[in-house]
């Protein structure tokens, strides 16, 4: 569903995780800030999905927006699609 979303050259956001006792410490702002300045010298998007409405105030943080949102088939899993434009 993401090529459908974000039909153009971008970065895909895979994975990020911190460990629960390391949450609100600040360490997914370390992970992801090098990667945001490296999308921004390349003028580059980039997408993630997230199976956690939480998840979605710690990205909009960082100038990702929610592009849909969604149930995949068969698993009952909901997930937000998320975007951040080039320079953002």
């Amino acid at each position: 569903k993401h090529r459908k979303l974000v039909p153009y050259p971008h970065w895909y956001l895979a994975l990020l995780g911190v460990d629960p006792q390391y949450q609100k410490q600040g360490y997914a702002g370390k992970l992801l800030r090098p990667m945001l300045e490296k999308l921004d010298a390349e003028n580059m998007p980039c997408y993630l999905e997230t199976s956690s409405e939480k998840n979605c105030l710690m990205y909009r943080h960082f100038g990702f927006e929610i592009i849909d949102e969604y149930v995949l088939p068969k698993a009952d899993i909901r997930l937000w699609a998320m975007l951040r434009k080039a320079n953002d």
